[in-house]
């Protein structure tokens, strides 16, 4: 929808033993968080699916989100307001976070059409998700200014006329919205500008010069995580169908422009009220049991031909081995119990690989190594 603004076999013990210690101090930092999010918004949300691909990013790092939408094309946070589906979908559950994003221009029109045709609106939403929870947060999504700037309103409003005029007017609305709302942003179009200004070879949008490509949901997909989960992005082997120097440099990308200006963002500024406790309650252990204590050890590592794994419990956990592009290798199932198992990884070619383990409740744990 287009708009237009109005004017204005065993190792020896000991060294089972060093492995083990090593692997424990590891495990601790593997912590899996669970995250209930709803969205909001429109084609900028569904187009190349960013949720799942949010989805399947935190997965590989070992997080889990559950999710739902509500994303009609061309919807303005005014139209979301009187959406029967979308405001059943705000009260259906607990969330943990509800990202609005706005029509794709409405926020760059002038200040005085935005006060009025936004930020009302914006609002609204926000009062309707804390009256759903008061302990949910939500996250205004800061999106892009088209390629070549917005040229049917750019006679109208000349800021418009420019890629970098239509971003900086998004950049200040959304921000508008976060402390209006005492809330944050995720600010991919923050990082979308990083990336343009980087390596502009990297083409972020389709042919319409306005949705995003694979490239562009994927760079809003890292934003997203490193702004929910306040994690680096950087080394996840979840790569959609890039290559990966291609992720790698968005990852980066994602990662300087969210946690390394978390400010920026009014990250951490509004806290929430003390009786919510913490953002996330839902941690908890992801060892391949939930009473887990011996570790789980992968030896030797590096290997070239056979790797060994080896923990509490093992029986029955499938088995996936990943290469950095989140290609799935090798898959099995363990047999064994303590003793553990071994993985033929002769076939597989130079390089780090991540094995995951997952049991019959779904709990996980990832763990690296490298073929050499």
């Amino acid at each position: 929808m287009i708009k237009k603004l109005t004017l204005p076999t065993q190792l020896n013990k000991m060294k089972f033993k060093i492995t083990l210690c090593f692997l424990l101090l590891s495990i601790a930092s593997f912590s899996q968080s669970k995250k209930k999010i709803l969205f909001i918004g429109n084609s900028y949300t569904y187009v190349n699916n960013l949720p799942q691909i949010l989805h399947d990013f935190a997965f590989m790092n070992n997080d889990t989100i559950i999710f739902d939408a509500s994303t009609p094309g061309g919807s303005t946070f005014q139209t979301h307001c009187s959406d029967t589906s979308c405001l059943r979908k705000i009260k259906s559950q607990q969330w943990d976070y509800v990202v609005l994003q706005e029509q794709s221009q409405t926020p760059s029109f002038p200040p005085s059409q935005v006060q009025t045709d936004c930020y009302p609106y914006a609002k609204r939403l926000d009062s309707l998700i804390k009256t759903n929870d008061s302990c949910t947060r939500t996250i205004f999504y800061m999106t892009w200014g088209k390629k070549y700037g917005d040229a049917s309103n750019c006679a109208s409003y000349p800021p418009l006329c420019t890629y970098a005029g239509m971003q900086q007017r998004l950049r200040e609305s959304y921000l508008e919205m976060a402390d209006s709302n005492k809330t944050f942003v995720a600010p991919a179009g923050a990082a979308w500008r990083n990336s343009i200004i980087t390596d502009s070879t990297i083409n972020l949008y389709q042919s319409d010069n306005s949705h995003p490509s694979v490239e562009g949901t994927y760079l809003t997909a890292c934003v997203f995580y490193a702004t929910i989960f306040n994690k680096s992005p950087i080394a996840n082997p979840f790569m959609s169908s890039l290559g990966h120097a291609t992720a790698v440099f968005l990852q980066t990308i994602a990662k300087q422009t969210v946690l390394d200006s978390l400010s920026n963002w009014r990250i951490g500024k509004y806290p929430l009220p003390k009786s919510c406790g913490t953002a996330d309650t839902t941690h908890h252990s992801t060892g391949i049991n939930t009473d887990f204590k011996n570790g789980i050890s992968i030896y030797p590592n590096p290997s070239k031909e056979k790797l060994f794994v080896s923990g509490y419990a093992l029986r029955g956990n499938a088995i996936e081995v990943r290469n950095l592009y989140g290609q799935v290798c090798n898959t099995s199932t363990s047999q064994n119990g303590f003793e553990g198992f071994e993985i033929n990884i002769s076939n597989l070619s130079n390089g780090i690989y991540f094995i995951k383990l997952i049991d019959a409740r779904g709990f996980r744990q990832v763990l690296k190594f490298v073929k050499e």
